[in-house]
């Protein structure tokens, strides 16, 4: 079997899975809304290390329990695809630090991208997103691998709406979330919502660097990083708290789209 095979055959094992999950949750359980109370706000447990989340959650699309609730069930669940074997955790597993471990992402019918599934890691900091800054927002990022013919395929923002819509336990979430049937908007801020609850902090970096704690990292780390912040010049790029300046360097402003 070919290695191209092999990722197919993982890919569709996955996938059912999700589709086996996801349609437990809104049909087994009879799509009732969560015990939280609608609109009940969530605080983010934000690790040492990383700043505080406030000023980075837009105002348009605060975080709630339900919404969070109703992103989350929407990442993993294939039916957002064409075919119903691609979710958008397909490409972003947790166990995998929410990227795919490929050189190229897998879509519908074993199609192969063009680039991989980057990670979602403490994207609650950034504005624009993927490699190139292409997406202004996680809201408008969310929306986009869904309609790309080489990710999950769906023909049409109508196709995909009527899909969703025709499911029961969306439309009732949907409707205690954001008070109408399933949108577009909807959607891309759930779906956003979910992701902004992936963070990664309190490292042996963020106990040395932040804590004081010498013990923290090995000897041979330090020097790295003495390296790393010295002639090495890596933190003029990968400053900060989270590593990066949030900037798109020149070799990826090449102007040309992918998949």
């Amino acid at each position: 079997m070919t290695i191209r095979n092999v990722r197919l055959v993982t890919a569709v094992a996955i996938a059912l899975g999700l589709l086996l999950t996801v349609r437990h949750v809104l049909t087994a359980e009879g799509a009732s809304a969560p015990n939280a109370t609608p609109g009940k706000p969530y605080t983010l447990q934000v690790p040492f290390g990383l700043e505080d989340l406030a000023s980075y959650i837009p105002k348009d699309n605060p975080l709630t329990v339900e919404k969070i609730e109703l992103g989350k069930l929407l990442f993993f669940d294939p039916r957002l695809s064409a075919d119903n074997k691609v979710a958008c955790g397909s490409c972003h597993f947790p166990f995998m630090a929410w990227t795919d471990g490929q050189k190229v992402s897998i879509g519908i019918r074993g199609q192969l991208a063009s680039r991989n599934g980057m990670t979602l890691v403490n994207r609650v900091y950034s504005t624009a997103q993927l490699w190139d800054g292409e997406w202004p927002s996680l809201e408008a990022q969310a929306l986009n691998p869904i309609f790309m013919s080489v990710r999950m395929g769906m023909p049409s923002p109508d196709a995909l709406l009527k899909k969703l819509n025709a499911i029961e336990g969306y439309r009732e979430r949907f409707h205690q979330v954001f008070g109408t049937d399933v949108t577009l908007d909807g959607i891309g801020k759930a779906l956003a919502s979910f992701q902004r609850t992936i963070l990664s902090g309190n490292s042996p970096a963020d106990e040395f660097d932040f804590g004081g704690e010498e013990d923290a990292i090995s000897d041979s780390a330090k020097r790295g990083l003495t390296i790393f912040q010295t002639k090495g010049r890596c933190a003029r790029c990968h400053s900060g708290f989270n590593f990066t300046d949030e900037k798109y360097q020149i070799w990826a402003l090449t102007g040309t789209r992918r998949t």
